[in-house]
């Protein structure tokens, strides 16, 4: 099977969607042994694109395919077609794509979500007395998530609390909506707390 993810989200490692990726497809690449990855990354600076290629290879179970980088639109109109053609993105080469930050970003066209999982992590940007800095990406997300919650083959979310959120903003099916909660980083924590202090556990009497 070949599978496209989204791994932009690595960059920002050790945050949250960056751990569920890692902890996703190392569970994944036990279970799928003859599992392809695939994945790509909109970016032109030269610096960036080096830091993603290193967290990829670092941080991914098995070796990532394809590693495309995607040139963002006002690079892309002023390449040649046959150019252009070779560096966008065809949902087409891949059996599934797992877009998992929130929705897909900008660069994958709406007529391939039929063949997409989306993860949704929450539904923050649709509660507008939030207050929240409104980047491009919040925008792409209040723009377009609804109707990629709709068109999506299936979509994974954390609880049942963000079911429920996703539902109630996108008017997306329940049956399509499959909530896996987030397991413990038990490892790294224990790691970290043996750097830190040791009594915390003490403290907040746990074992």
């Amino acid at each position: 099977m070949k599978i496209f993810t989204e791994t932009e989200a690595l960059l920002k490692y050790p945050a949250g969607i960056a751990i569920y990726l890692q902890c996703l497809y190392r569970e994944l690449a036990r279970l799928l042994p003859d599992m392809e990855i695939f994945s790509g990354l909109q970016c032109m600076r030269m610096n960036t694109v080096k830091e993603w290629k290193h967290r990829v290879k670092q941080l991914m179970p098995q070796p990532v395919h394809n590693k495309v980088i995607f040139f963002p639109a006002r690079a892309r109109e002023i390449l040649p077609q046959v150019v252009r053609k070779r560096i966008c993105f065809h949902a087409k080469d891949y059996d599934l794509l797992h877009l998992a930050a929130n929705g897909c970003p900008p660069w994958t066209p709406f007529d391939s979500l039929h063949k997409a999982v989306l993860t949704i992590h929450d539904m923050f940007p649709f509660h507008r007395d939030i207050p929240f800095p409104e980047t491009a990406v919040i925008r792409h997300q209040l723009e377009t998530l609804p109707q990629q919650a709709r068109e999506a083959a299936a979509i994974l979310t954390v609880s049942e609390f963000s079911k429920k959120e996703i539902i109630h903003f996108t008017g997306v099916e329940e049956s399509k909506i499959f909530v896996t909660p987030i397991a413990s980083q038990q490892p790294q924590d224990e790691r970290l707390l043996n750097k830190t202090d040791s009594t915390i556990l003490n403290r907040l009497h746990l074992e």
